[in-house]
């Protein structure tokens, strides 16, 4: 079975409140009509007038029904949630002034011999503190709910977090699909580091890269696409092509060529893979709300996103406009007259 929420549960130590009254004027109402002041008012003990008898009887009924109150201790000692028995302390306190009140205006109307002329004043005071109370703790558990989205919440809005938590777990599951195949290119790159050839080529393609010429700029990539290891330089030297390289055919595959696994494995290794996979995500969607707000653009946005998002989901894969094939144009066919047969 579910746990309560925290929200739920410091909202009941005020709701309590809110209708204890109910069950603590019942109580009061039959404690006073009991007769208990007989304990203290006999010949022999104390004497007491009528007016002090009834007193003594409500002061009575006072403290027995202000026993009630003892059930907030279920939110005060709540083993699970501080911010429960922060606000059932509070609650409880709360319910402690208006016992307070209560019997204070019981001793002032004894010790001055008003016979119950004070109680209207403190029926009164009751009222406003009974309002007052339950709303200021309403309004503190809601104001700290805004500033922790920790604490746990209603029925309502855990609805909500299930829904990013599945989604979470959707992308966890393709995630782990990506994370086998970067993990093998790992490997791949750190062989790389160690074989002479395989660092040769390296450097080679990484020298076609940052060639002025675009054919050798494209065959470079071509040439990283067809081995599966790669190195923070390459991968650095793609980004600022699919930025700034002038010829847009270029920019368009260098962006491609970053979603390659081994380009992956590179930033699996630097420095924002240290980030774990909620606050990527949270960086993600940030900027995708930087491009619909016009603070990026979109190019900028697809490099930026590949460096947090490579065992998420895949780099948006742009189109590269083919290069246009010459049309061949058909030759004439040269027309044949016949000559006319004699009829």
């Amino acid at each position: 079975m579910q746990k309560p929420s925290e929200e739920r549960l410091a909202k009941a130590a005020y709701n309590w409140l809110r209708i204890s009254p109910i069950v603590t004027i019942t109580t009061l109402f039959i404690v006073t009509n009991m007769g208990l002041n007989s304990l203290f008012c006999n010949g022999n003990l104390y004497a007491c007038s009528y007016g002090n008898e009834s007193l003594i009887n409500i002061g009575i009924g006072v403290l027995v029904s202000a026993l009630w109150h003892l059930l907030l201790l279920q939110y005060v000692n709540n083993k699970d949630s501080e911010f429960v028995r922060k606000h059932g302390k509070q609650a409880l306190t709360y319910a402690g002034i208006r016992t307070a009140i209560a019997f204070t205006g019981v001793l002032l109307d004894y010790f001055a011999g008003s016979n119950g002329s004070l109680d209207c004043v403190t029926i009164i005071i009751l009222l406003i503190f009974w309002v007052a109370q339950t709303n200021a703790g309403l309004e503190k558990i809601k104001k700290e709910l805004e500033e922790d989205p920790t604490i746990s919440r209603e029925l309502t809005q855990q609805t909500e977090n299930t829904s990013a938590i599945a989604s979470s777990n959707e992308i966890s599951n393709v995630s782990n699909e990506k994370v086998e195949v970067i993990g093998e290119t790992v490997m791949e790159n750190n062989s790389a580091q160690n074989d002479p050839s395989q660092q040769e080529n390296l450097d080679n393609i990484l020298s076609g890269l940052r060639s002025a010429i675009d054919s050798d700029r494209r065959h470079a990539i071509e040439n990283l696409r067809e081995i599966n290891y790669s190195s923070p330089a390459i991968r650095l030297q793609l980004e600022k092509m699919s930025l700034q390289d002038s010829n847009s055919i270029v920019r368009k595959e260098a962006l491609r060529a970053l979603s390659l696994p081994s380009n992956q494995a590179v930033q699996k290794h630097n420095h924002a893979n240290k980030l774990n996979l909620q606050i990527r995500q949270t960086l993600l969607q940030e900027i995708k709300a930087w491009v619909k707000d016009g603070l990026l653009a979109q190019e900028n946005a697809d490099v930026i996103q590949s460096r947090y998002d490579f065992d998420i989901t895949s780099t948006p894969q742009p189109q590269v406009t083919p290069a246009s094939k010459p049309v061949a144009v058909s030759k004439p066919v040269p027309l044949v007259q016949t000559a006319a047969q004699p009829a």
